[in-house]
């Protein structure tokens, strides 16, 4: 559910816009970012790809913890 509010959000933030090229560019922004949340959402119900994300997830976790 994060991710919709997070696309959601950038909408409404961009509501006013009237620059085509910005239009545009917000398009591919809206599209990539809803193909990403299909496929994390598609992803997270198959076993293997779910446990490969929380693989990837703690591997980002240690690296951060590392920068701190």
């Amino acid at each position: 559910m994060a991710m919709r509010a997070m696309v959601r959000s950038e909408f409404k933030k961009s509501m006013n816009e009237t620059n085509p090229e910005k239009i545009e560019e917000l398009k591919f922004n809206a599209v990539r970012a809803l193909s990403n949340y299909s496929l994390y959402n598609a992803a997270s119900k198959d076993p293997q790809m779910k446990a490969r994300m929380k693989k990837r997830q703690e591997t980002l976790d240690a690296e951060q913890k590392k920068v701190k």
